[in-house]
């Protein structure tokens, strides 16, 4: 918190769960976010010119530097979240169109689930609800989560990718 309010560079090694190993990296960090009770860095790398979203559970250790930064002026922390359902960003963006059926488009419409969220109830019943995401991988957890009561008509992408991993725990 006091890198991020000090806009002080920090060192940090951090676990990696997608390549399974530890990491270092020398960030800026621009802010701490809570997501389902759990806290998030978005740090700048300037390296690369990324700025990813690191679970501070993850961290190994971490050292603040005596290096201070400037915010990228072109960084909105809003704009940033807009595209997440949770914590993975990417640049990419998605037009997401799930169709809900029985109990499920009822719990759906109860709740908003992402500021993009756009809802149409069907003449049969049924709820489409509508997002513009930058990942897939948690809004397809989400979808699996409802099993059946949920057919992602887009995109393409996410209809294979979850049919894979249908196909995938069949064959387990």
């Amino acid at each position: 918190a006091r890198a991020v309010r000090e806009r002080q560079a920090v060192r940090m090694r951090y676990y990696s769960m997608r390549k399974d190993c530890v990491e270092s990296w020398t960030l800026e960090p621009y802010l701490l976010r809570c997501y389902r009770g759990d806290w998030y860095l978005i740090a700048h790398h300037p390296k690369s010119g990324h700025t990813p979203m690191f679970s501070l559970a993850r961290i190994r250790t971490l050292e603040l530097l005596k290096q201070q930064f400037d915010i990228d002026p072109h960084f909105n922390a809003d704009e940033y979240l807009s595209g997440t359902f949770g914590v993975w960003e990417r640049r990419e963006r998605h037009d997401i169109l799930i169709r809900f059926t029985g109990h499920a488009a009822r719990y759906i419409e109860e709740r908003r689930w992402h500021p993009s969220q756009r809802l149409t109830p069907n003449a049969d019943g049924t709820l489409t609800v509508e997002f513009e995401l930058t990942d897939l991988h948690e809004v397809k957890a989400w979808v699996l989560s409802f099993g059946a009561k949920a057919v992602v008509e887009e995109p393409e992408e996410l209809r294979e990718d979850i049919s894979q991993e249908l196909v995938t725990l069949i064959e387990s």
